[in-house]
């Protein structure tokens, strides 16, 4: 299963966070990615890399939605907010 895949079948569960536009599918898929290459990352971070193929209120919500579908971790840092991706890499 590739990310769009996994990602449409998250979206089609919490349709109330993430619209169910192409936008929207790319901008989590480019995000998730980023995840998964960096095994941990803050929002700072993403949005440094990504800031051309998402907002910041968007890349929240797709956060938001990762952490309470269980594909990504949250945890807490001193100040920071440090995102860990849950899945396993993709073949």
């Amino acid at each position: 299963m590739d990310h769009i895949q996994l990602l449409a079948s998250i979206i089609k569960k919490h349709k109330d966070a993430i619209k169910d536009t192409p936008p929207d599918m790319i901008a989590a898929a480019k995000i998730l990615d980023f995840i998964e290459k960096r095994h941990v990352t803050t929002l700072n971070d993403i949005m440094k890399s990504l800031y051309r193929h998402v907002t910041r209120e968007d890349a929240e919500r797709i956060m938001a939605t990762f952490v309470a579908a269980g594909v990504v971790g949250e945890s807490q840092q001193g100040n920071k907010i440090l995102y860990t991706c849950l899945l396993k890499p993709l073949d």
